[in-house]
């Protein structure tokens, strides 16, 4: 259907490509998020309850991820774990047609798995000669990517992979992933051993008992990592990263040949270190203890934040460090693969105490009893002639002398780095609520079918014309919810039908009424009005259930509203407190197919923030039958009973009164029931029924063309077998055996008025 007033122009662009994103080695375990430009698009379910030892913020981020998606308008799906085709429906993450757009079509998720087939994208796109692209983890998109923006926004994915694409057996799966994060030990692991990526030794060159132990270790520390080696550094100096995270060293022990982890813990007993001191080192070289003045106080650490995947920072400080040199001297740190408030917390209060403490330094020439000591392995010094007694230091190097000279020369420096078990602060909370809530339901719908008014006043005369009259047309007027929703799209069907985009459009006000209407030609009733008035004429139409009302004032200081009851195709009717009026005129989503007279429509409100929009099975379903409204003739108004409105009791001969109303000429100004007749409708005639006191058709009278008809006593009690308690008078017009869409009716007292009557047989005299 086109339309008048809603013509449409081109006023910019969608943009859509085909595209090929590569993102890192495949295959990979699970895919739990897409952004775009840093703006969720796609997120998956993740249902796997958290370890045992998390407490209950591991089962709050449960709960609040599971409500997140309750009210989550993105497209969501389980967590992907192999190749999948998935839909992405986020066109208003950008503001939609009005800004930038979104994204919206499909993606093929491939993770690179060994059996991974072409793209069916691609194949579309390229031809059936590409590759699989087997051994990459990669997103084919398809679809829209923007609106007036032709620029391509950065993709970024979530993803976790710890037990996929080892290309040897799985080393001690169990304890490999620490919630979402990778045992560090078992990333050196695979470093050292993968013959495609990493250094490519054996696994016989491991000391899986000492790898074990590491593992154990971190696994009960819960000192998981999240890192991503881009291959612009060294397989070796991204292992040195590893180890700079946790505090340890990668070693190799010159009994075995094998390699070892070493963990810098507080995991000694003094009693138990071996103990260096004249008897067995022939040289103290050099015993040096820094100053004050190579030390800091104050240290941040920058990790990553588990929520957001964003940089994020804690910062202690060494308070008698500060007072001794009388002034903050201040290191940051980056330790991007921790994803922990806690363990950034505990790790930033490990690196401070070891650069805060003016730790001694020293370098000695020892015997062959010092033969077993490794790197990062701990002893004791004494050391008379210094006064030092029971000094521990831990190895940083290790020179175990030639085949000439045996003797063993030692670098090592005093010892403070004790993981601690408990955290000294805990992450604060940021305070600050987000103030654009995801999109709700629209609380207050109201689905029905355009008027003739509506179609006349929205289309060019010729359009009408075209318009069939066994045809009829859905609108809907939506509230705004309490959230910032700026618009919502209309979507119908019909049958089972999938649910189809059909427009756009603002949400109206929408009014409480706080006392109840009753069936009147004019009303002024006290409001409360939700939404702005903002657009809203006196002499527009609202609705209150299925009347239409005409707006005469609005006292937005007492809230009472003054309106002309039953305007266009409706007459008046009762209206409990707490019922909704709708500020529709203006403000309402057209569906512009043409459904025929009897068909349902399905239709849901798809409301949308600045960056979201709600989710279809969200969405409530609002339903409608159509009955080519639009065709009917209006009913007649100045509804009458002997001269009153609406009487509670009606004397003798009943009168039926009204005034003409013609559909085709009311489309500038809404008549009010007690206005005066004007042209009738062509073929327009007027239909009475009157109803007996247990509501039984009495008499039907059709045809009228005037605008009265005067039902007498004498027919009345042939019609309904004698004098009646009440009588119901109905009153509607017919233009074409087409009946009005609503009708008058009203139910009275009957009042006989002393009229004799002879009961049997009976002699009469003068």
């Amino acid at each position: 259907m086109s339309s008048g007033k809603k013509k449409k122009q081109t006023v910019g662009y969608r943009y859509g490509l085909t595209i090929h994103m590569g993102f890192c080695h495949g295959p990979v375990d699970a895919v739990s998020q897409i952004d775009v430009d840093d703006r969720a698009v796609w997120k998956g379910i993740d249902t796997t309850p958290p370890p045992p030892d998390s407490g209950v913020s591991g089962w709050k981020k449960l709960l609040q991820e599971a409500a997140r998606r309750l009210r989550s308008n993105i497209v969501d799906g389980d967590t992907i774990t192999s190749s999948t085709t998935i839909p992405i429906r986020a066109w208003h993450i950008f503001g939609g047609d009005e800004k930038e757009g979104g994204v919206s079509g499909t993606a093929e998720i491939c993770m690179g798995e060994q059996t991974q087939g072409r793209s069916p994208l691609l194949t579309a796109a390229l031809g059936s000669s590409i590759p699989a692209f087997r051994g990459i983890f990669a997103i084919v998109f398809r679809g829209l990517i923007s609106a007036n923006n032709p620029y391509l926004k950065g993709w970024q994915v979530l993803v976790s992979r710890v037990l996929s694409g080892w290309n040897t057996p799985v080393w001690y799966s169990e304890k490999a992933a620490i919630g979402v994060d990778m045992n560090p030990a078992h990333i050196v692991y695979q470093c050292i051993t993968d013959t495609e990526w990493g250094m490519g030794y054996p696994t016989a060159i491991i000391d899986t008992v000492s790898f074990a132990a590491a593992a154990d270790t971190l696994y009960d520390e819960g000192f998981g990592l999240s890192l991503m080696w881009n291959q612009q550094s060294t397989i070796q100096a991204f292992i040195q990263i590893v180890f700079d995270h946790i505090g340890g060293a990668l070693r190799i022990d010159p009994k075995t040949g094998k390699y070892q982890i070493k963990l810098i813990r507080a995991d000694y007993d003094i009693e138990e270190l071996p103990v260096f001191d004249p008897s067995n080192v022939s040289e103290l070289q050099s015993f040096q203890r820094a100053g004050w003045g190579e030390t800091i106080n104050e240290l941040t650490v920058a990790y990553t934040d588990p929520d957001t995947r964003k940089e994020t920072a804690v910062t202690v400080h060494d308070l008698a460090n500060v007072q001794a040199q009388a002034q903050v001297v201040s290191q940051k740190i980056n330790y991007s693969g921790i994803n922990s408030h806690d363990i950034a917390q505990r790790v930033a209060i490990r690196d401070l105490l070891a650069r805060s403490s003016p730790l001694a330094k020293a370098k000695f020439t020892v015997n062959r009893q010092a033969w077993n000591l490794l790197q990062g392995d701990v002893f004791v010094l004494d050391w008379p002639k210094l006064g030092l007694s029971g000094v521990v230091l831990r190895v940083i190097t290790v020179s175990t002398g030639t085949l000439e000279n045996g003797m063993i020369t030692v670098e090592a420096t005093e010892d403070a780095f004790g993981l601690p078990i408990s955290s000294y602060g805990t992450q604060q909370d940021q305070g600050w609520i987000n103030p654009l809530a995801p999109p709700a339901p629209s609380p207050a719908r109201l689905l029905t079918e355009a008027t003739y008014y509506d179609l006349a006043t929205s289309m060019t005369a010729a359009d009408l014309s075209f318009v069939e009259p066994d045809d009829g047309y859905a609108v809907i007027y939506a509230q705004q919810h309490a959230t910032a929703t700026v618009d919502y799209t209309l979507k119908t069907r019909v049958g089972s039908a999938d649910f189809v985009a059909v427009d756009t459009a603002a949400h109206c006000a929408v009014a409480t009424i706080l006392s109840d209407l009753v069936i009147e030609e004019f009303s002024a009733v006290n409001i409360s009005i939700v939404g702005s008035l903002d657009g809203i004429d006196e002499g527009d139409y609202a609705i209150i259930g299925s009347e239409y009302v005409r707006l005469d004032d609005i006292d937005l200081d007492t809230g009472l509203l003054t309106i002309a009851r039953g305007v266009l195709d409706t007459v008046p009717q009762a209206h409990a407190t707490g019922s909704k009026l709708f500020f529709a005129e203006g403000f309402e989503a057209l569906d512009p197919k043409a459904y025929p007279d009897g068909a349902l429509i399905d239709a849901k409100v798809i409301t949308a923030t600045t960056t979201d929009v709600l989710a279809d099975d969200d969405a409530p379903i609002d339903s409608i039958e159509i009955v080519a409204r639009h065709n009917k003739p209006y009913p007649p108004a100045l509804f009458r009973l002997n001269s009153d409105y609406l009487p509670a009791e009606v004397d003798r001969a009943v009168t039926v009164s009204w005034a003409h109303r013609n559909r085709l000429q009311q489309t500038v100004y809404l008549l009010a029931q007690d206005e005066s007749s004007v042209t009738p409708e062509p073929d327009v005639t007027y239909t009475i029924r009157i109803y007996d006191q247990d509501s039984v058709l009495c008499r039907s009278v059709t045809g009228l063309t005037g605008t009265s008809y005067t039902y007498p006593i004498e027919d009345e009690l042939t019609d309904c077998g004698g004098m009646q308690t009440h009588l119901t008078v109905e009153l509607l017009a017919v233009r074409d055996g087409i009946e009005s869409y609503q009708s008058h009716s009203h139910r009275f007292e009957r009042n006989y008025g002393g009229f004799g009557f002879e009961f049997g047989s009976n002699w009469g005299g003068a």
